[in-house]
Order: C-alpha cells, then sequence, then structure tokens
C-alpha cells in the first residue's frame, strides 16, 4: 500500500508541471533532533541534516498560493548511551509536502509566510551498530516558516514538527521527529 502511494505521488508531480505557476529545485540544511519523552536516563542531542527535492506552486489568488513537492530527507539525533559515549540515528524520509503560502507585501523580493503538513515515508533508518527495525514507516508533520522570495529563487527559513509517534519498540518512548532549517529553491 505504501509503494502505491509513493509511485501515485510521483506520477501526480510528474504530470502536472504544466499548471502549475513555476517550479522549482530545493535545497535545505536544517538541525534535527527527536521531541517528547526522552528515553530513561538518556540525553538526546540534534544532528544536522539535509534535504533535496523539488516543489510545484499553483496561486489562488494574489495573496494565496498552494505549493506541493516531493523531497528526499534525513533526520534524526544522537543518544548517549553510555557515559560520554553517543550514538547516531539517521532517518531517511520521502516527503510529500502540502503548503499554503501566504505573500505580506507583493513586491520583489516578496516576504511570505509557509505552513502546512507533509506525509513522510521512512526508507531507510540506521545507527552506528546497524539498521533500526522498530520504526514507523508512515509519518507526518506539521511544517511552519517564513520566506524571502527572489525574481529567480527564494530562501525559506522553517520548522518540522512530527504529529506522530516514530518508536515501535517496547520501550514506550513518545519520541517525534523535530527540524529547524533554511531551504534555498531556485525557480525555473
Amino acid at each position: 500500500m505504501k509503494q502505491i502511494l509513493v509511485i501515485t505521488l510521483l506520477l501526480l508531480m510528474a504530470s502536472i508541471p504544466g499548471i502549475a505557476a513555476n517550479s522549482e529545485l530545493c535545497i535545505g540544511i536544517h538541525q534535527s533532533r527527536f521531541s517528547g519523552k526522552d528515553l530513561p536516563g538518556k540525553k538526546i542531542a540534534g544532528i544536522p541534516g539535509f534535504s533535496i527535492g523539488g516543489a510545484l506552486h499553483w496561486p489562488v489568488n494574489s495573496v494565496l498560493s498552494v505549493q506541493s513537492g516531493l523531497n528526499l530527507h534525513t533526520k534524526g539525533c544522537r543518544i548517549n548511551t553510555v557515559g560520554d559515549i553517543y550514538l547516531n540515528n539517521i532517518f531517511v524520509y520521502i516527503e510529500s509536502p502540502i503548503l499554503f503560502e501566504f505573500n505580506l507585501n507583493r513586491v520583489n523580493p516578496d516576504l511570505y509566510l509557509i505552513c502546512g503538513t507533509s506525509v513522510n515515508l521512512n526508507i531507510l533508518a540506521i545507527n552506528d551498530v546497524g539498521l533500526i527495525d522498530e520504526i514507523r514507516k508512515l509519518d507526518m508533520a506539521f511544517v511552519a516558516g517564513i520566506g524571502l522570495d527572489l525574481k529567480r529563487s527564494s530562501i525559506t527559513l522553517q520548522a518540522n514538527q512530527g504529529l506522530i509517534p516514530f518508536d515501535l519498540s517496547k520501550q514506550k518512548t513518545d519520541l517525534r521527529h523535530q527540524a529547524v532549517g533554511a531551504v534555498i529553491a531556485i525557480k525555473f
């Protein structure tokens, strides 16, 4: 079922670029960590992550536009296991965000706000020891940010907060993904 969802999203993205007002290549960096209840007796620290993908924009009116896209996104954290030893956890997701963009001043450079959600499919979960098995494959996140739209590019500062706990282990932690970073987009 999950593979059908991903294939449908890919086909949808490939078939409708002509309808969109513009398309863009997006590259981002962020600081990623887990939020929620920490593991008992463990310290959780953030790690850097990245995203790369594309987006399409559909204008609704002069103030509002809808943005959808498909990204490859890394998230994770460092967990203090024993003493000064940390275990790095890295999760790789295919994300499909649906964002609402609110233009604030409609002149160039244009200041805008974004908010929306993304559906995320986990394709890999690893740490320093090997593969991590007990991770939820389907995740959702709330996305919000502020950006500056230039003629042929834009830069957005955004926050991404996971909505569903991803840990399926017996420890019953309530850990969710959290990331804060910047995305640079080049328009076509």
